[in-house]
């Protein structure tokens, strides 16, 4: 793809702060929390911060994305909530490109001009699985 990949929009269009991530895994289920829930109290200490919960990764487990200064505030947030006693870990991922947040509205009209040069065509292999064996098989 050359100068017309997704790297090359990225480094054009994205802005100088790639975002960051930040995984969390705290008792949602025992305190029957939802992440949402869970940050915000965040949210109502930070009210101009942005960010996004990008995926959930089980009951207890889930990411945010969004800019580095707002996940900055976030880390140090849940370090506090976590030296008052809450069952709580977590792990900042720094300099990812946080795509699944807000920060990626820079790229999105770039990318789909991208995505609207890929020829789709109609699939010549067939495959399915076994019901028995859970083989897959080519037809």
């Amino acid at each position: 793809m050359g100068e017309t990949g997704r790297a090359s929009i990225i480094q054009k269009f994205w802005g100088p702060d790639p975002g960051s991530m930040v995984a969390i895994e705290a008792d949602l289920v025992g305190t029957r929390t939802t992440p949402s829930q869970h940050l915000e109290p965040f949210r109502r200490k930070h009210p101009k911060s942005t960010f996004d919960i990008a995926c959930y990764n089980g009951p207890n487990h889930y990411v945010v994305a969004g800019r580095t200064t707002d996940i900055d505030l976030l880390e140090a947030d849940l370090q506090e909530e976590k030296s008052r006693g809450a069952k709580l870990r977590f792990k900042v991922l720094r300099g990812m490109h946080a795509y699944h947040s807000i920060m990626a509205d820079s790229i999105i009209q770039q990318c789909a001009q991208l995505s609207a040069t890929i020829p789709f065509q109609v699939c010549s292999t067939h495959l399915s699985i076994t019901e028995k064996s859970h083989e897959l098989i080519q037809r």
